[in-house]
């Protein structure tokens, strides 16, 4: 009798299975094994129906979008191009499932995926705003090892520039 956690149906389709194992191998951050996942994504794509697909968008999206965002992120806050490689390949394989699986599906399953982020997010949030009241001193320990990241982001930050520009040394001034 299924629980509904899923493990039922990944036991009866072993497509389902291999899907949601790629795409949990493509979540983590590694850009090889990212480059990995998507090129068989990609390969699906082109050799199966795209009404074989429709059931494993979500799954294949997921880490696309993943990648996507954490790339862009990373690129806004370096100040970095705008057309990374990095970002180039994710965008190819979900154009390449849009074609494969129709416009309208691809969407809807596109936007079910950003509503799965999108809650998750306000929960982390709801969770630590919840940990603030109910346990403020691991709020403020939180509090203030987000802090010291930041403190120590804002310094390679400086020193990145300041090497970029060709000064070595920090200035004093008089």
């Amino acid at each position: 009798e299924p629980d509904g956690s899923g493990d039922e149906d990944n036991a009866k389709d072993p497509r389902r299975w291999v899907m949601s194992r790629l795409s949990n191998i493509a979540k983590p951050k590694g850009a090889q094994r990212r480059e990995f996942v998507f090129k068989c994504f990609a390969a699906l794509c082109a050799s199966e129906n795209g009404d074989h697909l429709v059931p494993y968008l979500q799954l294949m999206i997921d880490p696309i979008d993943r990648a996507i965002r954490e790339e862009t992120n990373n690129l806004l806050s370096n100040d970095g191009e705008e057309h990374s490689p990095l970002i180039a390949l994710p965008k190819d394989v979900l154009n390449l499932l849009e074609e494969a699986c129709g416009t309208e599906k691809f969407l809807d399953a596109y936007a079910e995926v950003n509503r799965k982020v999108r809650e998750k997010r306000d929960q982390r949030k709801q969770e630590i705003a919840s940990e603030a009241v109910h346990d403020p001193v691991s709020a403020a320990k939180r509090k203030i090892k987000k802090q010291v990241h930041e403190k120590e982001r804002r310094k390679r930050r400086v020193d990145d520039r300041r090497n970029s520009r060709g000064g070595t040394k920090k200035r004093r001034s008089h």
